[in-house]
């Protein structure tokens, strides 16, 4: 469908959130001309993108979202797979930066961790990928991670307090404006 309707929009200038070591959505971005900045907490995962992109002209900013503090404007923001690693107690902080780092009239897309029943399976993979991440931060792997989810009311708060307008939502991904 036409979930991406900001296609018809000229979008300058994008801001990756947490792309991960393999950059998917970095590629795109650079595949179709945008200006393109990327964040990420981890100094490992942007040494890789730096290394799998040594000819382009990206900037990048090791930080952490809830003190996000670029000096710099973006018409889109994107942030998939990351928000689930936002403690929930400061979601509101990081939409906020979010917010504040777009132009007017600028985009979010997000993929936000919806609650869901608690499953034997669900249990275990959590507790498993928990692990995962506490034992590569004690040998210097990475970092530790938490995992939040929210149910939809929570999400229709955060968007009210924020002052984001949802546009488009599809297959969990969340196209959010600043108005």
């Amino acid at each position: 469908k036409n979930f991406f309707k900001i296609r018809q929009r000229e979008i300058k200038n994008v801001l990756e959130v947490g792309p991960g070591p393999d950059a998917i959505n970095v590629e795109f971005f650079l595949r179709e001309g945008y200006t393109l900045d990327v964040l990420d907490i981890s100094k490992t995962v942007l040494e890789k993108i730096k290394k799998k992109f040594n000819e382009e002209d990206i900037n990048f900013f090791n930080q952490d979202t809830i003190n996000l503090n670029i000096n710099k404007r973006y018409d889109l923001i994107v942030c998939l797979g990351t928000f689930l690693h936002i403690p929930q107690h400061l979601a509101l902080i990081v939409m906020n930066n979010f917010y504040k780092h777009l132009t007017k009239g600028g985009y979010l897309i997000i993929d936000f961790p919806i609650k869901s029943k608690m499953t034997l399976k669900k249990a275990l993979w959590e507790g498993f990928y928990a692990l995962g991440h506490k034992i590569k931060s004690k040998i210097s792997m990475g970092f530790y991670v938490t995992c939040s989810a929210y149910t939809l009311e929570e999400i229709e708060d955060i968007l009210k307090r924020t002052g984001f307008r949802l546009i488009a939502r599809e297959k969990g991904i969340w196209l959010l404006k600043k108005f």
